[in-house]
C-alpha cells in the first residue's frame, strides 16, 4: 500500500516541475528567433594506424528565425496530432514505434512550418531544445503574443506603454482591423495566419474587458456621488430640525 505522503510529495513536485516547464515555454513563446544546435557529420577521427570512430559530440549552433504557421498548415497539424491520439488510444493496433514516428511527423512539420528547418537539419538537431522550442511556437499560436505580452496588456488596461517592433506592429494591425475593417491576410499579401486572427480576437477581448472596467469605475464613482449626495441631504435635514 502506497503511503499517502510519499504521494503527496510527488505530487507536489510533479506541479512544481509543470510551472517551471510552463514558465520556460512562455519565455521561449516571446521570442523572434532561437539558436539551436545541430549535429555535424559525420565526423571521423583516426587512432593510431587504423582504427576510425565516429565523432558524436560535434554540433554546430544555427540561428532559426520563427515564423507565423498559415492556417491550412495549422490544420493539417490538427489532423496529424488527431491521428496520433487515435493510435495512442487504440494501442493493440499500433506498436511504440508507431506512435513515436507519428509524433516525430508533427514536430518535424512544425519546424518546418514555424522554423523553415529542413528534415535534414531536424533530425540532427538537440532533441530537447528543439521539442521545447516547437511546444512554445505552438503555445503562442494557440495563446497568441498579447497573452504574454506585458507590453499590450499595459497599453489596453493602462492607456500607454512602451512597445517591442512585434508588439506595435500588433497593434498596428488591430488598428487597422479596428477603423477599416482591413483583414489581417490583406496585409500579408493573402496568406492568412491563424496567429493573426486569434491576436484579433484577444485584442477584442482586452478592449471589451478595459470598456467594462471604466464602466465599473464611472458607475462606483456615480454610486459613491449618489450616497454622499444623500448623506449631505439627511445632514442637513438634522441641521434644519434644531
Amino acid at each position: 500500500m502506497s503511503n499517502p505522503e510519499d504521494n503527496s510529495h510527488q505530487e507536489t513536485i510533479i506541479k512544481a516541475y509543470a510551472n517551471e516547464y510552463h514558465k520556460h515555454i512562455v519565455e521561449l513563446a516571446r521570442q523572434e528567433s532561437y539558436t539551436i544546435a545541430i549535429k555535424v557529420g559525420p565526423v571521423y577521427k583516426r587512432i593510431g594506424s587504423d582504427e576510425v570512430y565516429w565523432d558524436d559530440s560535434h554540433w554546430q549552433e544555427k540561428e532559426f528565425e520563427r515564423h507565423k504557421i498559415l492556417k491550412t498548415d495549422y490544420e493539417e497539424a490538427h489532423r496529424m496530432t488527431a491521428l496520433l491520439n487515435k493510435m495512442e488510444e487504440e494501442d493493440d493496433d499500433y506498436t511504440e514505434d508507431d506512435v513515436l514516428n507519428q509524433m516525430l511527423k508533427i514536430y518535424a512539420f512544425w519546424a518546418e512550418c514555424y522554423l523553415h528547418m529542413s528534415s535534414s537539419q531536424f533530425y540532427k538537431a538537440d532533441w530537447q531544445a528543439i521539442k521545447d522550442i516547437l511546444n512554445a511556437c505552438e503555445y503562442r499560436t494557440n495563446n497568441t503574443l498579447p497573452a504574454f505580452s506585458h507590453g499590450l496588456q499595459k497599453l489596453f488596461y493602462d492607456g500607454k506603454a512602451q512597445l517591442t517592433q512585434q508588439e506595435y506592429e500588433i497593434y498596428e494591425m488591430y488598428r487597422l482591423w479596428k477603423k477599416w475593417r482591413t483583414k489581417p491576410w490583406e496585409i500579408n499579401g493573402g496568406k492568412i495566419y491563424i496567429e493573426d486572427i486569434k491576436t484579433v480576437l484577444k485584442l477584442e477581448d482586452f478592449e471589451a474587458d478595459t470598456q467594462k472596467k471604466e464602466q465599473n469605475k464611472s458607475e462606483q464613482r456615480s454610486g459613491l456621488k449618489q450616497r454622499a449626495a444623500f448623506a449631505r441631504a439627511e445632514a442637513s435635514k438634522g441641521g434644519s430640525g434644531t
